[in-house]
């Protein structure tokens, strides 16, 4: 999974395990984010999605 943005885009990344309660997992992340990054390194089965500030 990937999330491309224009470059300088400012955005959280967010999980839920039920897709109706989300968390924010890392704050004002910048550019692109794959799910390698440190917002999935813990290792949490669920949804994340990437919110644009």
């Amino acid at each position: 999974m990937a999330l491309q943005l224009p470059a300088g885009t400012t955005y959280d990344i967010e999980y839920s395990a039920d897709l109706v309660t989300w968390e924010v997992i890392a704050s004002d992340v910048i550019g692109s984010y794959t799910d390698g990054d440190a917002g999935c390194a813990g290792g949490k089965a669920g949804y994340y999605r990437g919110v644009v500030k």
